[in-house]
């Protein structure tokens, strides 16, 4: 991913309109590459601050069977370029549950699986990463040549997650169909104040979740209750491990919201989905034939008109 970009295409900058005010249209644009920035050259003055991008979605691989490719993408790139597929890095594959399988459980169940199987695969995928150690690459940075064939010392740092809804749930641990999982609120809350808005750290999302597991070590159902006002899974979440997770406030405190990946082809259809059926509910089968009557027999007379 670096040998397509230049050390000048990873450092932050903070470009202005006219009227002085500051644009955060492009990654590195903002405050959380700025603040990953320094922290890499206050360990390293010649290191490179590298920000990526990880994405997932299902992919069909049979009638029964599907799995979800893991890619990579890195931020410096210009935007029209970092949209082409051909400059996305496969990491490899998280395996589904079979549909066999999903139709013979519960769905809180099928919901339990999917999430441990994600769980493991974010491990499996991602363990150099993970490490507290001198193997960690993001951590100790690793070598790589840049577009001029110049070789760098390269820290990777993880600033968002592109997913469908139930891959953001499992992946940022909350609970899903009822937490939000950008900002931590609760479904049906529309106060300005909650005790949420304290849990938008990573360090005391992972305070409260080791505060579960020491008041309740042998009892999972406790620890769920326990976590569950807070809109959070009892288990440990991996990416809170990866580097530029562990200081930031969440998998998509770097990025803005992928509008085009979650609203236009996830949220929107959606919306339009459940208002339609709302008024299919209101409007009776009757009241909706003798509306659509008058309508008929419009378009029926400017036919005839037409072809006489």
């Amino acid at each position: 991913m670096f040998r397509f970009v230049l050390p000048e295409h990873c450092t932050p900058r903070q470009p202005r309109d006219a009227d002085g005010d500051r644009i955060f249209s492009h990654p590195y644009w903002s405050t959380w590459a700025e603040k990953q920035h320094a922290s890499v050259k206050a360990f390293d003055r010649d290191g490179i601050m590298l920000a990526v991008t990880t994405a997932y979605d299902k992919t069909d691989l049979s009638k029964e069977q599907g799995a979800f490719p893991i890619y990579l993408v890195s931020n410096a790139l210009p935007l029209d370029e970092k949209r082409k597929r051909s400059n996305w890095l496969l990491l490899g594959y998280f395996s589904s549950l079979p549909a066999k399988l999903v139709a013979s459980i519960s769905s809180g169940r099928v919901t339990a699986y999917r999430r441990a199987l994600r769980l493991k695969g974010l491990e499996a995928i991602f363990d150099s990463f993970l490490r507290r150690s001198t193997e960690n690459p993001a951590l100790m940075g690793v070598s790589m040549l840049d577009a001029h064939g110049i070789e760098h010392t390269v820290y990777l740092r993880l600033m968002a997650g592109i997913w469908d809804y139930p891959e953001a749930a499992a992946s940022t641990m909350t609970l899903q169909n009822s937490t939000c999982y950008v900002c931590r609120r609760m479904a049906g809350e529309f106060q300005w104040y909650h005790p949420h808005d304290r849990l938008r750290t990573v360090a005391s999302e992972t305070q409260k979740v080791r505060e579960a597991w020491a008041a309740h070590p042998q009892s999972a159902n406790a620890r769920a209750a326990f976590c569950r006002p807070y809109g959070l899974q009892p288990e440990h979440n991996p990416y809170h491990l990866f580097p530029g997770m562990d200081s930031g406030v969440g998998v998509y405190s770097g990025a803005a919201f992928a509008r085009l990946h979650n609203v236009y082809e996830g949220t929107l259809p959606r919306f339009i989905e459940g208002t339609l059926r709302l008024i299919q509910k209101q409007v009776t089968a009757a009241e909706s034939t003798a509306r659509a009557r008058p309508l008929t027999r419009g378009s029926s007379r400017r036919a005839l008109a037409s072809r006489a």
